[in-house]
């Protein structure tokens, strides 16, 4: 496990969401870990315990809800392990609605952000190989293999 770590992503959300929580994930020197949401409880349950996850964005949709109380109430009895669970942004809480552009309020406001430095061989996310619940495992993908490839 490297010393940052895993947020799981379950969720059904659309491209421009999904895309920008993934890639603001990152650049916040967090490693965000997508997961197909055709996964059962015991494969996530699994796959949880194996990458160290400790916080999960799920989707506000009642099927991702479920399936993350399921997953959730595994842990807790096989393995005494919990996780927070944090509910998706989605596109209507992040979009402009006024026409403004974000540099130009950050900018009147006098914020700046400020990120981490990127080391090229830690970890930029985590993806998961499909196929039986025993098979299934974890690929770290570098950030020197992200920007490169």
């Amino acid at each position: 496990c490297s010393s940052r770590f895993e947020l799981l992503l379950m969720v059904i959300t659309d491209s421009i969401s999904y895309f920008c929580t993934i890639l603001g994930t990152m650049r916040l020197g967090l490693t965000p870990f997508p997961l197909s949401i055709r996964n059962s409880p015991v494969a996530i349950a699994h796959l949880i315990k194996n990458t160290h996850v400790i916080q999960v964005l799920v989707s506000p949709d009642p099927a991702m809800q479920r399936l993350m109380a399921e997953t959730r109430e595994i842990l807790r009895k096989e393995s005494m392990i919990e996780v927070e669970v944090l509910e998706m942004i989605q596109f209507e809480d992040v979009r402009d609605k006024d026409g403004a552009d974000y540099e130009d309020v950050a900018v009147a406001r006098g914020e700046e952000l400020e990120f981490p430095k990127i080391e090229l061989d830690s970890t930029a996310l985590v993806l998961h190989s499909s196929g039986e619940l025993k098979n299934k495992h974890h690929v770290k993908e570098l950030w020197l293999g992200v920007l490169v490839d």
